[in-house]
């Protein structure tokens, strides 16, 4: 937890953001681990599943003034409001972006995603 800590060292305001994330990950994969890498923690269990990173440039116009990026793949692109972007780094492979700015943000769709990013990692 130390590493967590250290990772949100510049950003305090957003760890409660990032203990809501990761309160619904361990729900969903209760095996998963957490990694904390240099500029991402990423959530694994056989595979990465799901990663969270602070912005590179928080004071982008129109976003909001605290939050998180929740980035995770599927094999397919979903539409929605939500995600800020999605790209396809792989053939077969979208990896979705989505803003976290308030605890509510965790919500069921957001579960459902992830839900469905742990499943699509346990499949490749």
């Amino acid at each position: 937890m130390e590493m967590v800590q250290h990772f949100f060292a510049h950003a305090p305001k957003a760890l409660p953001l990032f203990e809501a994330v990761k309160g619904a990950i361990v729900d969903l994969a209760p095996h998963a681990q957490i990694r904390v890498q240099k500029s991402q923690i990423a959530f694994h269990d056989t595979r990465s599943f799901a990663y969270v990173w602070l912005p590179i440039r928080p004071d982008i116009k129109g976003r909001p003034k605290n939050y998180i990026v929740v980035s995770f793949g599927l094999d397919h692109k979903i539409s929605n409001s939500r995600l800020v972007d999605v790209v396809e780094p792989y053939p077969n492979r979208r990896t979705h972006h989505l803003i976290i700015a308030r605890t509510t943000d965790v919500d069921s769709q957001f579960r459902d995603w992830i839900q469905e990013a742990y499943a699509f990692s346990e499949r490749k």
